[in-house]
């Protein structure tokens, strides 16, 4: 029997503050970002039925969409690399605002049976409440979701 064929959403939630300037950070993550895209655009090209969803949001002194919940296709590709690509890294690190945000972007995505992912790329010190990280937690197991 034939496995089914993915069906993915990834959100990526990006620490753009000021310190991801320093030893090539926010280079390596857009790279990180990027190849990602680039195998996630293969696995749809190649399987039949595939679904992968990408979303990414970024956070400094507040969040913000860098760029908004895309199925993954070869004409979508250029857009959202175009979008990874682009932001600049400044402010400071609002951590919580950038897990809130990419939470909500999420549960936009949300669909049966589907894997929902959730990825943080920081270089910052993890700075929330126990009351902070139990609402994230609440939320993320509302989807069957997980944070890596």
């Amino acid at each position: 029997e034939k496995p089914a064929p993915p069906n993915v959403t990834i959100t990526f939630c990006v620490d753009t503050s000021s310190s991801m300037n320093e030893e090539n950070r926010e280079k390596d993550v857009k790279k990180g970002v990027t190849d990602v895209l680039d195998n996630a655009t293969q696995v749809t090209q190649t399987i039949k039925d595939a679904s992968i969803n990408i979303a990414v949001v970024g956070f400094s002194d507040h969040a913000t969409i860098i760029h908004k919940p895309t199925p993954i296709m070869s004409d979508t590709l250029q857009g959202i690399k175009n979008a990874v690509n682009g932001y600049r890294s400044n402010g400071c690190t609002d951590l919580y605002a950038g897990l809130i945000k990419a939470v909500e972007t999420m549960e936009t995505l949300k669909k049966e049976g589907a894997t929902h992912t959730l990825i943080l790329l920081t270089d910052g010190e993890v700075k929330l409440t126990s009351q902070q990280i139990q609402q994230i937690h609440q939320r993320l197991a509302a989807m069957d979701g997980r944070l890596f």
